[in-house]
Formats: structure tokens, C-alpha cells, sequence
């Protein structure tokens, strides 16, 4: 009977309280424990369920925001690259593979220094204060890039890791430096026009008062171009 009794009363509970943490250590959150009696074994379930029901919460939680990440990461047109304390790679995401022209076996293997081939420049980048840091746009195999690089430091002043913000700015630097191009040049033409000779000039007396060095201007004039103008046409005459 009191074999019975014990079997009943410890060793069942406590043998379902052992499978049940073993499965919530495997990542196995589905299964509760049943609160038999009132004793102390009832209260460890009772717990155990509370805990249990916390941590699903919890890692429901974790996993909305791992999948808001996700969406982020992976349909951003933005590369990141993530590093750890150590200087290790942990996160590259699909844009810097194709904006890089790298694989991400290739960026973990040869770490942030290294991502634009240029050690140097990125040690430099990465000793800038967080607070002090621009983007800079660079030539990397056929692309202008804006490139964000810090690193990032705990609320003790350590480092936890550093990470590349880059961003595809080709095309728009194309076309800034198209309509530069057209608001300082004829259409027709493409000689300079008249803002930018005023522009020019304005630095030319400057560079000259600064250098104490003489300026001269040379002027030409076609006399009688009304003439040709009048006999061929004004398309001739432009």
C-alpha cells in the first residue's frame, strides 16, 4: 500500500515534472504539468505551469520581432553587415551580397576591414565617434556607394560590435551630376553659359585677391553677325 501510495503521489508527479522540463529545455513549450494535490509537489506544478505559460508569451513575443527583423533585413535594398565584440561578421544581409559582389561565406571570411578591399579606410571609419559619424560615398566595382561604418559601444564604453549601413547611390549620383552639367551649360551648344561665367569669375577675383596675383580678361566679339544671321539663318548662325 504505501508503495502504492509513494508511486501515486511522488514518483508519478515527479516523473511528469521531469519529462515536461526536459521538453521545455528542448524548446518544447506545449506541455503543463497537472496540479494533483495541494502539497508541494501540486505547488512545483503549479509554478512550473506559470512559468511555462510566461515563457510562451515571451517567445512569442521574440518571435514577432525576429520576423518584423527579418522582413527588414532581407527586403531592405540596403546592405548591413553586422560584427560582433570580437570583430566577427554575424549578419550579412542579401542586398550587401549583391552589392558588394560578394558572397556572405566571403564577407564573414574576410571580416568588416576588409569589405570594400580597403583596410585602411575602414579602420579609419571605425575610429570615429558614433556621434561624429557622415556617410561617404566611394567607387567599389562600378557603383557609387553610400557607405555608414561604426562601431558601437555599450553603455560601459566597450564594444559589442560595429556594423556597415550601404546604400546603392549610383544613379542618383548620375543624375546630379547631370543637372550640374545642365545648369552650367548651353543645350544647344554645351559651352559654358552665362551662370557659369559668373560663377567662374567670381572665383577667379577671389583666387587673385587672395594670391595678390593680376587678372585679365580677354573679350571677343564677330562684328556684322546680324548679317549672317539675316542672309543663312539663325540655325547656322548658332
Amino acid at each position: 500500500v504505501v508503495d502504492l501510495v509513494v508511486r501515486r503521489m511522488v514518483v508519478r508527479p515527479l516523473t511528469a515534472m521531469t519529462e515536461a522540463m526536459g521538453r521545455a529545455a528542448a524548446g518544447d513549450l506545449s506541455h503543463s504539468v497537472p496540479a494533483l494535490s495541494q502539497d508541494e509537489l501540486g505547488q512545483m506544478a503549479v509554478s512550473f505551469n506559470a512559468m511555462i505559460g510566461e515563457l510562451t508569451r515571451m517567445y512569442g513575443g521574440l518571435k514577432l520581432e525576429r520576423n518584423k527583423l527579418s522582413t527588414i533585413l532581407l527586403g531592405t535594398g540596403d546592405g548591413i553587415v553586422v560584427t560582433d565584440g570580437s570583430g566577427q561578421v554575424v549578419l550579412v544581409n542579401p542586398a550587401a551580397e549583391t552589392l558588394l559582389d560578394k558572397t556572405a561565406q566571403d564577407i564573414i571570411a574576410g571580416g568588416l576591414l576588409a569589405l570594400f578591399d580597403d583596410p585602411d579606410w575602414a579602420r579609419a571609419r571605425l575610429a570615429v565617434p558614433l556621434n561624429e559619424q557622415r556617410p561617404e560615398d566611394i567607387r567599389y566595382k562600378a557603383r557609387t556607394l553610400s557607405v555608414y561604418m561604426a562601431s558601437i559601444n555599450g553603455e560601459g564604453g566597450e564594444q559589442i560590435g560595429s556594423a556597415a549601413l550601404i546604400r546603392d547611390v549610383t544613379e542618383a549620383t548620375r543624375m546630379r551630376q547631370e543637372l550640374e552639367r545642365l545648369s552650367i551649360t548651353d543645350g544647344l551648344t554645351s559651352l559654358y553659359n552665362r551662370r557659369y561665367f559668373d560663377q567662374k569669375l567670381n572665383d577667379e577675383f577671389a583666387q587673385a585677391r587672395r594670391y595678390g596675383r593680376p587678372l585679365a580678361m580677354l573679350l571677343f566679339d564677330v562684328d556684322h553677325f546680324k548679317h549672317f544671321n539675316d542672309t543663312y539663318g539663325h540655325d547656322q548662325g548658332d
